[in-house]
């Protein structure tokens, strides 16, 4: 894992920036993604997550004034949460997952975004 920054507890409308690492990587169809590794602050992180056919979990949306705001964005596939791979897992329970560690100081989450071509 990524090493994470202490806790800053959030002061009113406030969200501590989560601490971001991204790696840029080639498919071997030759297409490229990024990968983002987010160490999130304690919380909600303002992401709502969907299935889809390959059975990663997928940002649906993101919410402007959440802390990861910056980090992701729609589209982009969730890969682990905490070291634990989610693939196969429905997104309902990913949820839960994370919102079951809300109240740890932080969580290491690792998403897939898909680059464009060219």
């Amino acid at each position: 894992p990524i090493p994470c920054h202490p806790h800053v507890p959030p002061a009113p409308n406030f969200f501590p920036k989560p601490t971001t690492r991204e790696e840029l990587f080639q498919n071997p169809d030759g297409s490229r993604s990024k990968k983002v590794i987010c160490c999130a602050p304690s919380g909600k992180l303002g992401i709502k997550l969907i299935r889809v056919d390959d059975g990663f979990p997928v940002v649906d949306a993101v919410r402007s004034s959440g802390p990861l705001a910056r980090a992701v964005v729609r589209g982009d596939r969730l890969l682990s949460v905490d070291d634990n791979g989610v693939c196969g897992v429905p997104a309902s329970r990913v949820a839960q997952m994370i919102d079951g560690l809300r109240h740890r100081p932080e969580r290491t989450l690792v998403f897939v975004r898909q680059m464009p071509a060219g």
